[in-house]
């Protein structure tokens, strides 16, 4: 046990380094993110799956602030997931975090959030929460969630749904803005040409 003490104490000693230099993560309610999987995005202030060991693969910042996830399943399909993760803001309050799809149950809260794009790709400007395309009408009481293609910048004019009444949890976004919210499920696949599926978490 000895001489695996000297290894443990290197190895803890990197995460805590790591933790330091690109900053803590932060759970929507303020309280911080332990699990060190999770790093700060160089250009965004949303933290994600940088440094995950594990058999799953890790995450992609994307410049809008959200999480992308590819892996491969076992019979070699890729699969490609979108994720509302973290943030390197404890008050998520301020406009400086991504605070989109905030489950209102407790439980849930400390759960990364699955978010499906309309259009089937990562630079889409409309996104449904959850594993599904249900949101995806041109009806501006759908629910979707419009995105910024880089996050903390305006949102195009050409976008359908209204930047000026956002319902998420942080009204004060600019880089973000919500319908009234939909929970009618839908059977249809994203129109991607990858599957996207749940993962995590």
């Amino acid at each position: 046990m000895r001489t695996q003490l000297p290894s443990i104490l290197t190895a803890l000693s990197v995460v805590s380094y790591a933790r330091t230099a690109f900053g803590a993560c932060y759970f929507d309610t303020g309280d911080l993110v332990t699990e060190p999987d999770y790093l700060k995005c160089v250009d965004t202030p949303t933290c994600c799956a940088l440094n995950r060991t594990s058999s799953r693969s890790k995450d992609e910042c994307l410049p809008n602030g959200l999480c992308e996830n590819t892996a491969l399943s076992n019979n070699n399909v890729e699969t490609v997931t979108y994720w509302r993760d973290w943030c390197s803001n404890e008050d998520w309050s301020n406009g400086k975090c991504l605070s989109i799809c905030i489950p209102t149950d407790t439980n849930q809260r400390f759960k990364t959030q699955q978010v499906t794009p309309c259009t089937g790709k990562s630079d889409s400007s409309k996104w449904c929460c959850g594993d599904t395309t249900a949101c995806c009408t041109d009806d501006d009481k759908s629910g979707a969630v419009v995105l910024a293609a880089t996050f903390g910048q305006s949102i195009s004019s050409s976008t359908s749904s209204p930047t000026s009444t956002p319902t998420t949890a942080s009204s004060s976004h600019p880089a973000s803005t919500t319908a009234a919210s939909s929970t009618s499920p839908s059977s249809t696949p994203p129109p991607a040409s990858k599957v996207v599926a749940g993962r995590r978490v």
